[in-house]
């Protein structure tokens, strides 16, 4: 019994090595090993992640059933299940297998984001933004929780609670490269081309935030009609390889006339 975290650990390392096939093995050895206890179960749970992962439904169903007939009530399992009817558009299903896995694991802030998602689907904007709201508030303010709900706020229309949330997340996640870019864009696109460049200083002490803090420049510059400044910016990026080129000539394109985007 004392060896299932230690083979649990390997799994994982081999997933993180792109060792899906070595992992999968191992899995299925383990469930052999351990039956229907809870071990295996938990083994089979990560074995239907993965069958997921390599586009496997039919396995994956498998395992997922029987799962819940070993425990009705296991989130995981649920959470996976719900997933899948996602996938065939059975939205009022998944969402009742989602509050299943909520209630047994209240805490677990990806099985609300996942509800976020099945309620859009279904058409529920508005519980949708309120399991988001959740998720970033049990998660305290993981950065994919913020960014997922700053950009449902975007999308509804609510872009200056959406700036609100993103430094309230900053204020807890000091130079997360994540949110200085969510919020540079949202300044940039409200041409708060003072506060854009506040958060483009911010971005260069971060380890590798440079580029897009010499992008988020330019268009601020660009912004207030000071074209030569933002070419010369681009210009000096372009000559240290920086971004990419597609999108460096898409700013260009936009500096030279003169209409700044919000596309850091």
């Amino acid at each position: 019994p004392d060896a299932f975290p230690f083979e649990m650990a390997l799994v994982r390392l081999n997933l993180a090595e792109g060792k899906t096939e070595d992992a999968a093995a191992q899995l299925k050895a383990m469930i052999a090993a351990y039956g229907d206890a809870g071990n295996g179960d938990t083994a089979r749970v990560r074995l239907a992640a993965v069958e997921l992962s390599r586009n496997d439904s039919q396995a994956a169903v498998g395992l997922i059933d029987a799962v819940l007939k070993h425990d009705a009530r296991n989130a995981e399992a649920l959470a996976l299940r719900a997933q899948l009817k996602l996938a065939e558009d059975r939205y009022d299903a998944a969402i009742q297998d989602i509050r299943l896995a909520i209630a047994e694991d209240p805490k677990n802030w990806r099985y609300l984001m996942l509800e976020a998602k099945a309620q859009e689907l279904n058409g529920s904007q508005s519980i949708a933004g309120e399991r988001l709201g959740t998720a970033v508030q049990v998660s305290n303010y993981e950065p994919v929780a913020v960014l997922a709900y700053s950009q449902h706020l975007r999308a509804t229309g609510k872009g200056d609670f959406a700036e609100g949330l993103l430094e309230s997340a900053l204020r807890r996640k000091q130079s997360d490269p994540s949110l200085l870019k969510e919020l540079a864009q949202l300044k940039l696109a409200r041409q708060d081309w003072i506060g854009a460049e506040d958060v483009a200083k911010q971005l260069r002490d971060v380890q590798g935030g440079g580029q897009v803090a010499d992008l988020i420049s330019a268009q601020s510059l660009a912004g207030q009609d000071q074209k030569a400044k933002s070419i010369e910016v681009l210009e000096n990026l372009y000559q240290e390889g920086g971004g990419s080129g597609s999108s460096m000539a898409a700013l260009v394109s936009h500096v030279a006339t003169g209409r700044a985007t919000s596309n850091a």
